[in-house]
């Protein structure tokens, strides 16, 4: 038997139940209701994640990560109208649950996959074919059906080349062509999931923007991590969004102090020998100064392509390639000693 306490942050009303180890989404459904009324007024949170209760297949992988042991689900009441979000990693799964069928849809040619280099029938991302468009295989970017969720989760759910255009016999830049979705896809409602994943991925770009797992939009002015949601009282950490832990979090500007907490982890890093210089050593990860993401160090050299948005830039001094590589290349250290550039959390975009 699997032992679950449902938790409602509304009422502090808390209930035990024991389900069968092979339980399904609909029995749990059966136990809320039974116990708290209609799930719809609930979004469900495990282990800092969002739950979802709305489709069986999503549900089951959840089940197999979090719904193990003991286990305590907060009930979260739900933002209305308007003002409902879907927190960003369930906006994603729902998108590749739903690629396969979309995928059979549109229009694919035979060609040589850009990710796995086998042949079959795959979407064309970029069919730009001029000799300094380099590829391997065909120089057309083109994606297999089996590739194409591995492919968005790479490319941050962006429809981009892979492809490098040759600058020079010795050089080269990211091809830049990044489709438009609207292009490719074909049904409205898919078109539609896609619209909003990117669009609410945009909002908490934003340090100062957040989305509790209720659905609420929040904003914080004050930049403290202790915060308390304005719609389901969950208190949290307003930058990783897990609930309130006072033995391990302390409230201060721009992080909870945990080492797991958001913006802490991408700007931590370890320094690395060069593979090509043993006695330079680089940051093993950076957040690109272009898009905020977080990347990691290739091991070839000190520059980096962000898988992101393309960004050449230095993982030492920061500066965009063609800049640092004047005075500078792939293998020594930044001129002028300039050294290893330091990032903070004022990097971040905010929406004020």
């Amino acid at each position: 038997m699997t032992s679950i306490t449902f938790k409602s942050l509304k009422d502090n009303k808390t209930i035990n139940v024991n389900l069968s180890k092979t339980f399904t989404m609909n029995e749990l459904h059966r136990n809320i209701t039974n116990n708290f009324g209609n799930t719809d007024q609930y979004r469900l949170v495990v282990k800092d994640k969002q739950l979802c209760l709305d489709n069986a297949s999503i549900f089951e992988r959840q089940k197999q990560e979090l719904l193990q042991g003991n286990i305590e689900i907060l009930l979260l009441q739900r933002a209305t109208g308007g003002g409902a979000f879907v927190e960003v990693s369930l906006l994603k799964e729902r998108v590749l649950q739903q690629l396969p069928n979309e995928l059979a849809k549109i229009s694919r040619v035979s060609a040589v996959c850009s990710c796995c280099l086998c042949p079959g029938l795959c979407t064309v991302i970029c069919a730009k074919t001029d000799s300094a468009h380099t590829q391997n295989g065909s120089k057309l970017t083109s994606i297999c059906d089996d590739c194409f969720g591995s492919y968005l989760k790479n490319t941050n759910f962006e429809l981009r080349c892979l492809a490098q255009y040759r600058t020079t016999a010795a050089s080269s830049t990211p091809c830049e062509t990044c489709k438009d979705y609207k292009t490719i896809f074909k049904t409205p409602v898919f078109i539609e999931l896609w619209t909003t994943l990117h669009e609410v991925r945009d909002m908490v770009k934003c340090i100062d923007c957040q989305i509790c797992y209720c659905g609420a939009l929040l904003f914080n002015e004050t930049l403290f991590s202790q915060q308390t949601c304005t719609n389901c009282t969950r208190v949290m950490c307003f930058f990783c969004n897990r609930t309130w832990n006072s033995s391990t979090m302390t409230n201060s500007q721009y992080t909870c102090k945990d080492p797991d907490c958001t913006y802490e982890q991408q700007l931590e890093y370890e320094l690395v020998p060069l593979q090509a210089n043993n006695q330079l050593r680089v940051p093993d990860r950076r957040v690109c100064p272009s898009c905020f993401q977080p990347g990691g160090y290739g091991e070839a050299c000190k520059y980096h392509g962000c898988p992101h948005c393309k960004h050449q830039f230095c993982f030492m001094c920061l500066q965009p390639e063609q800049v640092c590589n004047k005075t500078s290349n792939y293998h020594s250290p930044c001129s002028g000693g300039v050294g290893i550039k330091k990032q903070d959390f004022t990097i971040f975009p905010k929406m004020n």
